[in-house]
This record gives C-alpha cells, sequence and structure tokens, in this order.
C-alpha cells in the first residue's frame, strides 16, 4: 500500500492507493486529524498480558461489527490493532512453540484459574505449582484431562523429546 500526502482545506490527509493492473486507485481518505484523536483516545500499545490482549480484541470486534459504516480512519485503526494482536498471540499463544506447562499456564490466565482450580485433575496445588514451573512433566492421564476441560488436544501437554 502507498501512501500520498495532500493539503486539503488546511487539514492533512492521507490517501491510501491500490495499484490495479498497472494504475493507481484510490480506496479511501484518512483525515490525519481524526486518526490521531482515534489513537489519543485508545493509545494502542503491545499487550503485555491477557487483559490487554481481551481488551485490544473487544475494540477490533466494536470496529469490525460496524461493516460498511466504519469510516476510513477507524479502518486503518482496525488493521494496525489486529496485527498488533495476531504479533501478541503468535508470540505468546502459538502452541506449537509452546511447552506444556507454558500452554497450561496460558489457558489458566485465559479462564482465570487459579492452581485450586485444577485439584480434579493434579492431586495437589504443589503438584501444579510444579508442573507449572517445568519441573514435573504432565502425565499422559492427566494431558487426556486438560485437554477435555480446554477443548485442546491432549498431545499439546505432552513434552515430545527433541
Amino acid at each position: 500500500m502507498n501512501y500520498k500526502q495532500s493539503m486539503s482545506d488546511s487539514s492533512l490527509h492521507i490517501e491510501t492507493t491500490a495499484v490495479t493492473r498497472g494504475k493507481r486507485t484510490a480506496r479511501h481518505r484518512l483525515d490525519k486529524a481524526k486518526y490521531g484523536r482515534l489513537l489519543s483516545k485508545l493509545q494502542p500499545t503491545m499487550p503485555k498480558n491477557a487483559k490487554e490482549h481481551h481488551r485490544l480484541l473487544e475494540i477490533v470486534e466494536s470496529l469490525l461489527d460496524k461493516g460498511e459504516l466504519r469510516s476510513p480512519e477507524e479502518t486503518a485503526l482496525a488493521e494496525i490493532l489486529i496485527a498488533v494482536v495476531s504479533r501478541y498471540e503468535q508470540a505468546r499463544y502459538n502452541p506449537l512453540r509452546s511447552k506444556p506447562h507454558e500452554l497450561l499456564e496460558f489457558l489458566m490466565e485465559e479462564h482465570a484459574l487459579r492452581q485450586r482450580d485444577l485439584l480434579d485433575i493434579f492431586p495437589t496445588r504443589s503438584r501444579v505449582s510444579e508442573v507449572l514451573s517445568g519441573k514435573r512433566a504432565i502425565t499422559k492421564e492427566q494431558a487426556v484431562r486438560l485437554g477435555q476441560r480446554f477443548g485442546v488436544d491432549a498431545s499439546a501437554f505432552i513434552e515430545m523429546p527433541g
């Protein structure tokens, strides 16, 4: 996407353009002042925890729900927020890269669970603590029960050699 600046009525606009069959066509105009106010109001940053992640997801959802009523500035904001959320999720929640105890920690955080909430799967809170710290592996039976509880494949909770 290319950006072109133009002066109009003493307000600065950014026009996004797309190249179609060798021709440039304008897709929408951004009013920098309006866009700046949106950014100032929301102050989007990379989420540092599940609560901030959830807040950004709610904002994106509300923007997407507007459909055709969404302004060009709101569309641009949604695009940025989606990229930020996606980057956070890939870095934090990629189960293919995550160790079983990291996945369990993430799922507990997402579901607002404490160690005592898993006593139906683990015998004691200290056992949950040992698993979360990576000192103890999750057994196959525990993996199956965790998979059922969180709706994920049990194999995600089994440490693969390598």
